[in-house]
């Protein structure tokens, strides 16, 4: 029974997500943050990005 559950979920696994597709397409990850998730992402007095 166990070895029926891992054939059956192994295929699953395999699948690339759209996500890894895009970046292996691209070549390229985009980042991106919240300006203001104090403390986590904010600008300061001089309008830089901390966090």
């Amino acid at each position: 029974m166990a070895t029926l559950a891992l054939l059956v979920t192994q295929p699953a696994l395999a699948q690339e997500s759209p996500t890894l597709k895009k970046i292996k397409d691209s070549g390229t990850i985009a980042l991106g943050h919240r300006e203001s998730s104090i403390p986590f992402s904010y600008y300061d007095d001089k309008q830089q990005v901390v966090g």
